[in-house]
């Protein structure tokens, strides 16, 4: 277990960490597991290397266009945003193949 703690707009229940990936992030436009996603109500995502850009409305990043993300940046997914999530390598001057480090929650789960 990763880690278990209150939910955080009630105070109550339990969030415990399922699952765990690493998506290396290269040239080419990369999502998250759909196997991973399945049945978890939020994920912790930290970012290694890069910079990368991120899409989280669907359509597929470039190495022009998408939200800038870099080394070290941490975001919180929800559902919505867990499923529609896409990266690539920015075309930044220096930019390098990242990783996307993505621990998976359920609120309610019991603890391992």
């Amino acid at each position: 277990m990763i880690g278990t703690f209150a939910h955080p707009s009630t105070g109550r229940g339990n969030i415990c960490a399922t699952d765990y990936e690493e998506v290396t992030v290269s040239t080419a436009a990369v999502g998250l597991t759909p196997a991973k996603l399945a049945g978890s109500d939020y994920a912790l995502m930290r970012v290694i290397g890069g910079p990368l850009r991120l899409r989280l409305d669907g359509p597929a990043p470039t190495a022009t266009m998408g939200v800038p993300v870099f080394d070290g940046e941490n975001w919180v997914l929800v559902p919505r945003e867990m499923n529609r999530l896409l990266a690539i390598r920015s075309g930044a001057p220096g930019a390098v193949d990242g990783t996307l480090c993505v621990v998976y929650y359920e609120h309610n789960a019991p603890p391992p």
